[in-house]
């Protein structure tokens, strides 16, 4: 504790291997090793605080809380908790929160100016079931993010204005277990591509709630997978009470798979819709250029946007059958002509 205060460790450093162990880091402390475990061993626990600015662990390899980095062996792994809070700052290369089979990993980072900087991927989840709390304007940042490798029930939470997920990568949610993502109360989320669902035996589930939360996809966004011999669900996305998704690319949205727009917004150029796919505009905006695949959208109620300098037209393979129908709590908005097909109609 207290600035120039420094534990430098020139190889890895535990905290909980084979009995417990606690490591707080204050007022401008800084410790650093090689590979950093927090609850390493089964049966054990490990807690590290980093609070207030200029307090700094520097992992220059891997940190995993909860077990031990890459293990899949029954009970390997004890129980880790991270909390970085008031301006401090973690570093390292990977991030693992549940990393071993058998443990469990909570990580929170909590108010301004709190920071964990992860120059490779973060997996939340990855053997066991890992718990990721970005709040009150607390920022994380990657390469890449997964939630729910192998985990059953592995969650991240970004909740507060200036909370913020940052990946320069890819985000997965649900690779081979089963993950959620809020998005709540202002937080925000960002990457490349996303993946809601990744494979047949996962599922995946986004839920992105409240005024000023927003979750913003650089690249396309798939929910569920394309090719699904067992008919699961294994992707949903919903966007309530003024939550704002934005996708630069396709929004593929795969069989048996649902998106719910409850209050919220989503603006994408292609909204790409497979047969037996469920979205549905209850209220809210969707903002598109135009609809591709032979799946149907369910119009409830809100805004529907269509810029496309081509306009809108209504026919047979469109996502409304031919028939569209606007009712009192519906609005349609067409950049460009709207050409109505034979045997179709709008009321």
């Amino acid at each position: 504790t207290g600035a120039g205060s420094r534990w430098n460790n020139s190889q890895d450093l535990t905290v909980g291997h084979y009995g417990n162990g606690t490591l707080n880091i204050n007022n401008g402390g800084v410790v650093s090793n090689v590979v950093g475990s927090v609850g390493r061993a089964s049966g054990t626990t490990g807690v590290v605080t980093i609070s207030g600015t200029g307090s700094h662990w520097n992992n220059s390899k891997s940190l995993t809380v909860g077990g031990i980095e890459g293990s899949t062996s029954h009970g390997s792994g004890g129980h880790g908790t991270l909390t970085v809070e008031a301006g401090g700052m973690v570093s390292n290369t990977y991030g693992y929160i549940g990393g071993a089979d058998g443990s469990t990993g909570v990580a929170t980072v909590t108010g301004s100016d709190s920071r964990w900087i992860n120059s490779d991927s973060l997996t939340v989840g990855n053997a066991s079931n890992g718990t990721l709390n970005i709040t009150d304007g607390g920022v994380v940042s990657s390469a890449s993010g997964v939630i729910a490798r192998h985990s059953n029930n592995s969650t991240v939470t970004v909740s507060g204005a200036n909370s913020r997920w940052n990946n320069s990568g890819s985000l997965t949610v649900g690779w081979e277990g089963e993950g959620v993502l809020t998005i709540d109360a202002g937080g925000t989320v960002s990457n490349t591509d996303a993946y809601i669902g990744w494979n047949q035996s996962a599922k995946g589930e986004v839920i992105v709630n409240g005024a000023g939360s927003t979750w913003m996809n650089s690249g396309d966004l798939h929910v569920g997978i394309e090719e699904n011999a067992y008919n699961t669900t294994n992707g949903s996305l919903s966007i309530t009470d003024g939550g704002f998704v934005n996708v630069s690319g396709t929004v593929h949205l795969y069989s048996n798979n649902t998106i719910n727009i409850n209050g919220g917004s989503l603006v994408t150029p292609t909204l790409d819709l497979k047969a037996n796919s469920s979205a549905t505009l209850n209220s809210g905006v969707l903002w598109v250029n135009h609809f591709t695949g032979e799946g149907r959208l369910t119009w409830n109620g809100g805004t529907l946007q269509i810029s496309n300098p081509n306009g809108l037209a209504v026919g047979r393979n469109d996502p409304f059958g031919g028939l569209m129908n606007i009712g009192i709590n519906q609005r349609l908005l067409v950049t460009g002509t709207t050409t109505i097909e034979r045997d179709a109609s709008i009321t």
